[in-house]
């Protein structure tokens, strides 16, 4: 397993009342603790094709399943993951070059991975779907074949804290900058910073498995997202923050 490069500042931030100010707050659906609903399909991805012109790769994951992926930029360039340590806010800055280098997707397939290769074979990890995740499975020898095994799992999506807005057949509010003919950006990107919790903390040790982890989840949203245009909207990650102390889910009286 690959490392991010990092650098280490120690910082006094300013309250935690003000900080949350700019914070958008996203609830993550853990894949990494689904449950499987039925048994994990054993499966030996392999490439197939790179092609040169637009750089996608050609992933066989299994008969019924091939990959058509091409590269995703989540992360942003400066990607900052603040600790506490000791009673001080310490910020770790990672290149987000380095980070999205992994990052791939297929926007028909709704595939969200990070891919990785080497003389092994080819290790991949997150979501191959909107219902599977995958990851692979430790190798103790090396193969002839240079294959990874791999573990494909159904995902259990709970219930979550969701509210369904209703619909309705007309726009009931009209934006003032279309009003007035202002033409809206052709792209708008919105930048996220994560809060995560001790659920998180406890899944995820690794700092360097909780960033390809928050990036994949919000690469999935991004391909969601694309649905949405005039402007189209993505989603970059600039940052999280590892924090156990406070859980931030609660339920009011109202349910929201």
């Amino acid at each position: 397993q690959y490392k991010l490069p990092r650098r280490t500042f120690v910082l006094y931030h300013c309250p935690r009342s003000c900080t949350r100010m700019w914070m958008i707050g996203l609830v993550l659906l853990s894949i990494h603790n689904a449950k499987a609903l039925e048994k994990p399909r054993l499966v030996y991805p392999r490439l197939l094709e790179e092609r040169s012109s637009d750089g996608r790769l050609a992933l066989h994951v299994h008969d019924g399943l091939i990959l058509n992926l091409r590269k995703a930029t989540v992360a942003a360039p400066e990607f900052r993951v603040l600790t506490n340590e000791k009673g001080r806010s310490v910020t770790h800055l990672y290149d987000g070059e380095v980070i999205n280098k992994y990052l791939y997707e297929d926007e028909e397939k709704l595939a969200a991975v990070e891919v990785t290769r080497n003389e092994a074979g080819v290790t991949m990890r997150g979501l191959v779907g909107p219902h599977h995740r995958i990851q692979p499975l430790p190798v103790l020898e090396r193969s002839q074949e240079a294959v990874v095994p791999h573990l494909i799992y159904d995902i259990d999506h709970d219930e979550m804290l969701d509210k369904t807005l209703r619909r309705v057949e007309k726009d009931e509010t009209v934006l003032k900058e279309r009003a007035f003919g202002i033409s809206p950006p052709s792209t708008v990107y919105i930048e996220l910073f994560m809060v995560t919790s001790k659920p998180h903390q406890h899944r995820f040790p690794e700092t360097n498995h909780l960033i390809w982890y928050a990036c994949i989840m919000v690469n999935f949203a991004n391909l969601r997202l694309a649905q949405v245009t005039a402007p189209n909207v993505k989603l970059r990650l600039i940052g999280l923050e590892r924090n156990e102390d406070e859980p931030y889910t609660f339920v009011s009286r109202d349910g929201y």
